[in-house]
């Protein structure tokens, strides 16, 4: 996280996998990279600027023939890249269980930078906010956490650049994705250009420091 012995976070991954979607088969071979910056003192003081790219290469396969149209459009294989740049003000204390703080994102990703088949902006919103509400005699916390995120899509993105909710971290209730604009005569999800979540839960120590019961409510809309 001490790039070059400079205040410089670099981040790098090489990815595949392949995942079922509804009425299709989806494989990403990728990388992604990125670099950030925390600022200590004047007009940005606590905040951070973050810029990252990815490169990819999507094969959509194995379409169900009465698929949506949007879905055996995007049938093959398709080169995807795109350009990230956010600001990011985080001021909990532990990116993994955090207890108190909060963290703020704008950002704003744009396909289609370094060539690639589809060009369209997606600006973001993200906030989260976190309070301890006790502490038991073990030293482990109970926590109130909100939550707000938003995006939307700029121009023409193909179904497995849209938007979906469901699942944990999402709008738990629902299954994985299930939350979309369905078309076809099978109801297939296709996704959506416009995403917006709220979600507030109440955690709480059950055994040990890891295992933890949750109180929760979620909703949004895709």
């Amino acid at each position: 996280p001490y790039l070059f012995d400079m205040p410089l976070r670099f981040d790098t991954s090489i990815y595949l996998f392949q995942r079922g979607r509804d009425g299709y088969y989806e494989q990403r071979l990728g990388w992604s990279g990125g670099l950030s910056r925390r600022f200590t003192g004047g007009l940005l003081d606590g905040w951070a600027i973050e810029g990252s790219a990815r490169i990819e290469a999507v094969d959509v396969k194995k379409v169900d023939p009465l698929a949506a149209s949007d879905i055996r459009d995007a049938k093959g294989q398709h080169p995807l890249t795109a350009l990230k740049a956010a600001i990011v003000r985080d001021t909990t204390d532990s990116r993994l269980f955090p207890t108190e703080g909060y963290r703020v994102s704008l950002a704003w990703e744009q396909a289609g930078v370094f060539g690639g088949e589809y060009g369209f902006g997606k600006p973001m919103f993200s906030a989260a906010w976190y309070k301890t509400m006790s502490t038991d005699i073990l030293d482990r916390k109970s926590v109130l956490s909100l939550r707000a995120d938003a995006a939307y899509i700029v121009g023409n993105a193909p179904v497995f650049e849209r938007y979906y909710a469901g699942g944990f971290g999402s709008l738990r209730g629902f299954k994985f994705r299930g939350v979309s604009p369905r078309a076809g005569i099978k109801h297939n999800a296709v996704g959506g250009d416009f995403i917006a979540l709220l979600g507030g839960e109440y955690s709480v120590p059950l055994y040990g420091k890891m295992f933890r019961g949750v109180s929760f409510v979620d909703m949004g809309t895709v």
